[in-house]
């Protein structure tokens, strides 16, 4: 990535660790370039030997289609329309049951972050740290309940029980979510969650929002409230002129 450089100069890299990031919310509307930047960032992480998960919904999975090889096993959490929330929320458990294992590795070790793993310990595959990729987020976690005021009979219909299900699995999956970004930093896994507009109306939950510390929006000439929405204080956001 590139950071805006002074009227006329040239822009200048922008480097990210992942050492020392563990979450980040990449906020952008279709075309603002969230793609290119999520690839980039997937791609530099393989290289440095992270172990990938992926959660999306199955009209976005091309995008990550070249990194599909790479997914580990059962990490892969975009696949059938039908399921896609169930699919995602059991990637989801998957990564926290494995941020657990981690926990308790560092705890054998006596040591209190994965950095500080034996070199021998944490050279392993099965013990690399970890990147989470979760795209159109609003679109997974809002899931509408059943209406109000269904009889019993109505409520038994397939398509209400799938309504129901949904909704659950999506709320659990909010709190899968919430987890690894709280829970598990220490055991090495990194979040990158992506989202067209990280507003409760727009379905993005604020307890997730609220745990993600580092935020980036893309896109050129975002509107005043695209800003609000994506960073916690406006008053330190930087102006940047129109382009």
């Amino acid at each position: 990535a590139e950071g805006l450089s002074a009227p006329g100069g040239r822009n200048a890299p922008v480097d990210m660790s992942l050492d020392d990031s563990n979450a980040l919310l990449l906020v952008g509307l279709p075309g603002s370039g969230k793609s290119v930047a999520v690839m980039s960032i997937v791609y530099q992480a393989l290289v440095k030997g992270y172990r990938l998960a992926v959660l999306d919904t199955p009209a976005k999975k091309t995008d990550f289609a070249w990194a599909k090889p790479y997914v580990e096993d059962h990490w892969w959490g975009c696949d059938d329309a039908g399921t896609s929330v169930a699919e995602a929320l059991t990637v989801a458990t998957l990564l926290d049951e494995e941020g657990k294992r981690l926990g308790d590795l560092l705890s054998e070790h006596g040591v209190g972050k994965w950095q500080d793993l034996p070199p021998a310990v944490k050279s392993k595959r099965e013990n690399a740290p970890i990147l989470v990729v979760a795209d159109e987020l609003a679109n997974l976690l809002s899931k509408p309940n059943v209406p109000a005021g269904l009889t019993k009979e109505a409520k038994a219909l397939p398509e209400f029980v799938r309504m129901a299900q949904d909704y659950l699995e999506a709320k659990l999956l909010t709190l899968k979510l919430n987890a690894l970004v709280a829970v598990h930093r220490a055991a090495g896994m990194r979040e990158l969650y992506l989202t067209q507009r990280p507003s409760k109306t727009e379905g993005f939950p604020p307890e997730l929002k609220s745990l993600i510390p580092h935020r980036v929006l893309l896109g050129p000439n975002p509107s005043e409230s695209d800003v609000v929405m994506a960073f916690r204080d406006r008053k330190r956001i930087p102006a940047v002129p129109a382009n």
